[in-house]
């Protein structure tokens, strides 16, 4: 703005007072526009009472009541502890909109008595209806709603599924078979050199796989691996002698071996990351690299990054250019091709679940908060 003269303050003292009216709308404007756009969104036809079933998950019902599935926490209420420990919904619940409150709420009311759930045993209030409260119950886990299809990730969560180098040059190695053959099945006699952590009786086998690198650092995140079987050790000698157990695929001269870590939770309540993340999908496990809605991908960030299970991502496709009659390449609009659901991190990468998609997604694909 420019000098003001002595004969002039009037004038100056209307520009200043226009500047600052036009920036205080300015900032107004922005806050309602960022206020609006942070608003809770219901479905238009999200029903005032549902009644929970056995077959669905927590994805399929957040996404029935709320625009925005991963806002779930918002709408119960949930604190960071209860995100963490979503072990509350089951069959026959009975899940009610309040659509008083702003904004909305949903809470458990009670139990719709025709859904038998096993193992239940809640108080029945004066007008016959089996209360119930948002809590951890000591009821059986088993039956509790799952947050996405099992089925769709079983083969995914009691695996090593990615190790690092070190973990790759620590690990035992098979080094042969009974009867010098080159490989083992279920019932054989395998033979192993290496430490073996003491105390651990039962291993999985695994076989090393590609590097996982990302394509924005070139750095190596860690290495796929295949799981393989299990062996039990039966003679602590050097070399080690154990017997094949269960396997998927025959175990082969070379393939490592590692104690069965703890089992990843089954359930994660649907929400957005706390941190802003920016990835990659790197691997489409089992395909020629594209993938649609219920397969599993891996993407680039893990837990180092602030990613947790129940973490959802939008997922968008890579760079894309349309080179037109020679012309320079023109770079297209970005479109979302659907959502992410991380079931399951790792130090530097993370497995996850299409939950929603609208088009293919491919390796190299970016991630970002949703």
């Amino acid at each position: 703005m420019r000098q003001c003269h002595p004969f002039h303050n009037l004038e100056c003292t209307r520009m200043r007072s226009l500047l600052i009216i036009a920036l205080l709308c300015s900032l107004g404007l922005s806050g309602m526009a960022a206020a609006r756009s942070d608003t809770l969104q219901v479905q238009e036809n999200a029903p005032d009472r549902y009644v929970v079933v056995k077959g669905d998950t927590l994805w399929d019902i957040s996404r029935r009541f709320l625009k925005q599935p991963w806002r779930w926490p918002e709408i119960w209420r949930l604190n960071k502890e209860q995100v963490k420990d979503p072990h509350w919904i089951y069959p026959g619940d009975v899940i009610v909109l309040d659509r008083t409150q702003n904004p909305p709420k949903l809470s458990v009311e009670g139990r719709d008595s025709t859904v038998p759930r096993e193992g239940d045993a809640d108080t029945v209030d004066a007008a016959g209806r089996t209360r119930l409260s948002p809590e951890v119950r000591s009821t059986s886990i088993a039956n509790v709603i799952p947050s996405i299809p099992l089925q769709d990730i079983r083969a995914f969560t009691g695996q090593p599924l990615v190790v690092t180098d070190r973990q790759l040059l620590d690990a035992p190695a098979v080094i042969g078979f009974e009867g010098n053959r080159r490989y083992g099945s279920m019932g054989d006699e395998v033979f192993v050199r290496g430490e073996l952590q003491k105390g651990v009786r039962v291993f999985q086998i695994f076989r090393p796989g590609n590097a996982l690198v990302d394509p924005d650092t070139k750095a190596i995140l860690g290495y796929s691996a295949d799981y393989v079987g299990d062996a039990r050790l039966s003679e602590e000698t050097e070399p080690a002698r154990l017997v094949l157990l269960k396997g998927s695929i025959e175990v082969a001269l070379g393939d490592r071996l590692l104690p069965p870590g703890p089992p990843p939770p089954a359930n994660y309540v649907p929400n957005a990351p706390s941190v802003e993340i920016h990835g990659h999908v790197i691997n489409v496990p089992g395909s020629n690299g594209m993938a649609g809605r219920n397969s599993v991908v891996v993407i680039s960030r893990g837990a180092q990054d602030g990613l947790v299970p129940g973490n959802v991502l939008a997922v968008y496709p890579a760079e894309e250019v349309m080179p037109e009659h020679g012309a320079a390449p023109v770079k297209l609009p970005e479109t979302r091709s659907g959502l992410l659901f991380v079931f399951r991190t790792f130090d530097r990468v993370s497995y996850a679940l299409i939950v929603q998609s609208q088009r293919p997604v491919n390796a190299l694909d970016y991630v970002h908060n949703p």
